[in-house]
């Protein structure tokens, strides 16, 4: 098993094992399972149900799911949850909510003189992976890095 690039996990995370299912996603769900229902009661031979019958009794199935997907994601929708983070902040709480331990920063290269110096960091989720960045700040460096590995794994 894979472990310096994380190969495996980053398939698994992605797959939504590790990392729960997003709104959008249930709501997808929902609306194919009421879809199939209603087809599958369409075709019942000798059922003398109307079209329009069956819309009302989708319509009332998808507004039902709709409330509880609501009550269900009510806290994380109010939480701000989604909203523009600092990439450093976004990182750690992504690796708490997929049960990983908390991101390393290592400063692996200082260059340039003192009035311009220049920070390469690199930072790493345990058995997810790793990438870096470079800035002209080692907390811009690390934001950066923080930046970059959000976009590659998270």
């Amino acid at each position: 098993m894979p472990t310096s690039t994380g190969t495996a996990d980053r398939g698994r995370l992605r797959r939504g094992k590790a990392r729960g299912f997003t709104l959008v996603e249930l709501m997808v769900v929902l609306t194919i399972l009421a879809l199939a229902a209603t087809a599958v009661v369409l075709t019942i031979p000798g059922e003398e149900r109307s079209v329009r019958s069956e819309a009302d009794r989708l319509a009332a199935r998808l507004a039902a799911a709709r409330d509880v997907v609501r009550l269900l994601w009510r806290p994380a929708l109010e939480s701000g949850a989604g909203k523009s983070k600092h990439p450093k902040s976004a990182l750690q709480e992504w690796a708490a909510g997929n049960q990983r331990r908390p991101p390393q920063y290592e400063l692996i290269d200082r260059s340039g003189p003192d009035h311009a110096a220049r920070f390469t960091v690199r930072v790493k989720v345990h058995k997810v992976g790793e990438a870096q960045a470079t800035a002209n700040s080692k907390q811009e460096a690390e934001k950066e890095a923080a930046r970059e590995f959000m976009e590659r794994y998270g």
